[in-house]
């Protein structure tokens, strides 16, 4: 078996290891979450430690270690940071709660690729959002996770006509045109919590990143 490998990733999760290793959760196109250790990321002077924060995007260099079973992440190539996501709160936690979404759905099973393509454009487009657009953006996002999860939301049981037409435009038309589709703010709030309950059914358990949001979601 081949020990080295590179391919597109996205980092989705940190965590440290000891005092200057962190571990990585990578989502790729091709084999959904890969866990890796980027050693000493934690360091002041770990090449890796300014780009292997949550959400950049990138071309990943990866080693399997067979004599402990461990994926070292050895260099990133940068495509994308997304500066823009961490610097503004409702931003972060918005694109921490996909984060999730791809983690607790093991990054879309055979829908990887699909999820992944959708979770890089939505990233992207969230960096120049405003307050209404990125709730907008978020919703049709969980959209279009239900549908490739086989839990797809059925326009035809419901009866508010603006409701129904944004959620026809997660089936109809691109993201970018989805996400301009009017909805009132009272509306949108009444759709992003049919949405979480939607998920969490589907996900099994609780969205974490809602309950940890102070309402910020």
């Amino acid at each position: 078996m081949n020990r080295y490998r590179s391919g597109e990733a996205i980092i989705i999760e940190n965590r440290r290891i000891g005092e200057i290793h962190k571990g990585v959760s990578l989502f790729t196109p091709d084999d959904g979450i890969i866990r890796a250790i980027a050693y000493g990321a934690y360091s002041h002077r770990g090449s890796l430690r300014g780009v292997t924060a949550p959400f950049v995007h990138g071309t990943v260099w990866l080693y399997h270690e067979p004599a402990r079973s461990r994926i070292k992440l050895t260099d990133i190539d940068v495509i994308q940071m997304f500066h823009e996501i961490r610097e503004d709160l409702l931003r972060f936690y918005t694109a921490g709660l996909w984060s999730e979404i791809v983690l607790r759905s093991f990054g879309g099973g055979e829908a990887a690729t699909e999820l992944f393509d959708l979770f890089r454009q939505s990233l992207a487009m969230l960096c120049s959002c405003d307050e209404p657009a990125t709730k907008r953006l978020s919703a049709q996002f969980q959209l279009r996770f239900l549908a490739l999860a086989g839990a797809p939301v059925d326009p035809a049981h419901i009866r508010e006509p603006a409701i129904r037409r944004f959620v026809e435009a997660s089936y109809e038309v691109q993201l970018e045109d989805a996400v301009a589709v009017p909805v009132e703010a009272e509306e949108m709030r009444g759709v992003q919590r049919a949405l979480f309950r939607r998920l969490e059914r589907t996900l099994e358990g609780e969205l974490r990143t809602v309950r940890s949001s102070g309402g910020v979601l």
